[in-house]
């Protein structure tokens, strides 16, 4: 039986901040914590990618949509090209499926967790297998098993 899916997306402040560093900090600049307290400082070029997000994510639906397990198997990622000098950018994204009380609203709870363009101060994340979305979202509702083979 197919279903259509609820997906509920929700962005943690590292898509626009980047770890704080007393040295390097613009005074002129707010201090952020994450959800963690830990301390995050604006960032003007993510800020600036993050305003193409939500577009990005609505791009997984696409049937060829591919997206990557992370080496700590614990987050997904999906590389994307935007025209940017800084090189590819990187979409990393914890999906599970929604609480019992809330699946009347959704049926899946998507939070990009951090987002950033590829550069010296951001080398490549270390990504191990890859599945379609589309899959991935349909193993997360059903509770299946989502590792992926190295």
């Amino acid at each position: 039986m197919k279903k259509d899916l609820r997906i509920h997306v929700r962005f943690t402040n590292h898509t626009f901040t980047t770890a704080y560093d007393a040295a390097t900090h613009d005074p002129e600049r707010p201090i952020l914590e994450d959800h963690g307290g830990r301390p995050r400082t604006f960032c003007e070029s993510r800020y600036t990618l993050s305003h193409r997000l939500p577009g990005v994510i609505s791009s997984f639906t696409h049937p060829a949509t591919k997206v990557h397990q992370t080496a700590a198997q614990r987050n997904w990622a999906h590389v994307t090209q935007i025209e940017t000098p800084q090189g590819p950018y990187y979409v990393f994204f914890e999906l599970r499926r929604a609480r019992k009380e809330d699946r009347h609203l959704q049926d899946l709870y998507l939070v990009v967790e951090s987002a950033y363009p590829q550069g010296r101060d951001m080398p490549a994340p270390q990504l191990s297998g890859r599945m379609g979305f589309g899959l991935l979202c349909s193993k997360v509702y059903a509770g299946e098993r989502v590792s992926t083979r190295r």
